[in-house]
Order: structure tokens, then C-alpha cells, then sequence
């Protein structure tokens, strides 16, 4: 689905069937058009990996990553509470969920790679002391340069 027949569901409330695979692969176009539909596929529709001028900045979720690849990578809030997320708890599989989010990320850099945490944020007006990620811990200290900014 093209960006423009997006925009023009959007504008129209006309919204496009989206194709399903059929018995064999092949794609079906009979499914009803729904806004369920519709919002699964401008969910999928992304110009990440579209052509972008050199130099430009590329901002996206870890999840969005999958299958990108960018000469240099920056994952920020490497933070407990944030990666792994607060709501994972202490379930295993959900922490071993993220810890593999964050390995998407970081193997979309080809050249550069920075992980960032901050020691105190602002969160809903009052300053919390953080913590650095767990997963930070099971990095290489070899494969680490440490920079102190305050």
C-alpha cells in the first residue's frame, strides 16, 4: 500500500482492501476493507528504508529496525526500567525479548555504534536516579569506550 492511498484513506474514510496470502502464498484482494485492516497496514507502511538524502537522520523504534542497516546506529535510554522495559518484571522470556530488540538494534550499525544511559531524568517533573541497563553489563568491556558527559 503507497503512502498516497494511505493518505487519501485517511482524508476519504475510503479505505483500501489490503491483500492476504492465499492457500498457496499467492495474494487475495477479496478481504474486506475494515479499519482494523486498514490500520494493520499503515502500521507496515514505512519510508524507513526509502532512499534518504546523505547526511540525513533516520528516528525509529528497534522494532521498526528489523531488516535496516545504517552506517551508524545511536540507542539512547539504555536504562533499567527502559530496556528492559519496567513492565517486563522479572518474567524471563519477556527479558529475553528485549535483550533480543536491543541485539536488532545494535547489528543495524555497519560502521558506528553508540549505547547511552544517563545517570538522573526528568520523568513527569521530578528528577529520578537511573540506572544503567543490565544489558550494558554483558557487553564486552574491550568492545566499550566510555565517555562521562555531565
Amino acid at each position: 500500500m503507497s503512502r498516497r492511498e494511505i493518505e487519501r484513506g485517511l482524508e476519504t474514510g475510503d479505505l483500501p482492501a489490503r491483500p492476504s496470502a492465499g492457500p498457496a502464498g499467492e495474494a487475495r484482494a477479496d478481504e474486506e476493507a475494515t479499519a482494523a485492516s486498514f490500520l494493520d497496514a499503515v502500521g507496515l507502511a514505512t519510508d524507513a528504508d526509502a532512499p534518504r538524502p546523505e547526511g540525513s537522520v533516520t528516528l525509529l523504534t528497534l522494532h521498526a529496525s528489523q531488516g535496516l542497516e545504517f552506517s551508524a546506529v545511536w540507542i539512547a535510554g539504555l536504562e533499567e526500567g527502559f530496556l528492559p522495559h519496567a513492565q517486563s518484571g522479572s518474567d524471563e522470556d519477556e527479558i529475553e525479548e528485549e535483550r533480543r530488540l536491543l541485539y536488532v538494534g545494535m547489528t543495524r550499525a555497519r560502521d558506528e555504534l553508540s549505547l547511552s544511559f544517563c545517570r538522573r531524568r526528568l520523568l513527569y517533573g521530578e528528577t529520578h536516579r537511573r540506572s544503567a541497563s543490565r544489558f550494558l553489563s554483558e557487553i564486552p568491556d574491550s568492545a566499550l569506550v566510555e565517555i562521562e558527559i555531565e
